[in-house]
Parts: structure tokens; sequence; C-alpha cells
């Protein structure tokens, strides 16, 4: 990412092995390609979210983020957009679950 420096928090890779997602303190998505082992984008596009980003968790064409803010958010993978969104009024939250 040359001169920039990022602090990841969380990490989730998706279904095939093919990226990882990054959650980091700066309130944005780094996707890194497993395949080729470098960097290929950041996000969310729209706006960055507000605190760190905790937890991500990647489920076929979505992401979810969960924020130290309490903002609770929907992502497409395709464009790293936010599609929802939810604020909790003053609440972290720390972990998300998939089943």
């Amino acid at each position: 990412m040359g001169k920039i420096r990022r602090f990841v928090t969380c990490v989730s890779i998706d279904s095939i092995d093919e990226n990882a997602y990054c959650g980091t303190k700066n309130g944005d998505i780094l996707e890194i390609s497993l395949k080729k082992g470098i960097y290929e984008r950041s996000g969310p596009v729209n706006k960055l979210f507000t605190g760190a980003v905790n937890q991500v968790i990647s489920i076929y064409t979505t992401l979810y983020v969960a924020t130290s803010e309490g903002e609770l958010a929907k992502l497409d993978k395709k464009g790293l957009s936010i599609i929802g969104e939810i604020k909790f009024e003053y609440a972290s939250l720390t972990g998300l679950a998939a089943s």
C-alpha cells in the first residue's frame, strides 16, 4: 500500500478463498487478493465508517460490518458500496456471528 499505514482490527476470508477483507481502525475495509497476494481496493466508496471496524463477515455476495461507534452495515462485494446501515446509539458493536 505504499506509504499509507493501516491498523487491521479483523479479517474475513470469503468462502472460495479468493479474497480477504480486512477491517481497519480508520473506518475502511481493505480487499486483499489471496491468489495474487496483493492489495486490490478499499471501501466503502460512499463514505468511511465512523470509528474502527471491529468485525467483518463475508457471506456470498455481501459483507456485514460492525463498528466501534455502533454502526451495522451491509456492503455489496462488487463495488464495496453500502447497501444498508443502521446506527445504535450509545453502543459499540464488538462482534457478529454467522450461521
